[in-house]
This record gives C-alpha cells, structure tokens and sequence, in this order.
C-alpha cells in the first residue's frame, strides 16, 4: 500500500486483483483449483518490474497445482 500512488489505490484492491486473476490466462483456462474462488485477502509477496508495473506472484500450490509453477499476474499499473 505504500508503494501505491493514492489515485490508483482502487486498483489495488482485493476486488481488483480477484478479477485480474480469474480474468489472467490462468483464470480463463482454469488452472487454479477447482474451488478456488478468489482471494480471501491480499497477497503479500510482489515486486515491481523495469516499467515499474507491480506484479503479484503466487507460489506452487498457493491457488493452483505445482505443474502450474508460480503464477506472476502484472496489475499494469505503476507505483509512486
């Protein structure tokens, strides 16, 4: 949250990222678990890539099976 400009905060909630998720090719092909339904609270590793982007990742076996490998979903939003 600190790392976010104030006019885009929405963007970042719990909402936001449940859609960026099942909206991500992973949602769409249905590669989580079969009863994942979303997030139940914000996730806590990211990191901000060249572009500065912040990117949520989410490890083997957090939301879905190891063959999945870790899932990075890129919030095409910029911090600060």
């Amino acid at each position: 949250q600190q790392i976010v400009r104030p006019e885009d905060e929405k963007y970042f909630t719990l909402e936001a990222v449940n859609a960026k998720l099942l909206s991500s090719e992973y949602g769409q092909k249905h590669y989580f678990y079969n009863d994942f339904k979303g997030l139940k609270n914000l996730p806590n590793n990211y990191y901000l890539d060249a572009e500065s982007h912040i990117h949520f990742l989410f490890g083997q076996y957090e939301i879905a099976p190891y063959v999945v490998g870790i899932i990075d979903i890129d919030m095409e939003k910029t911090a600060k």
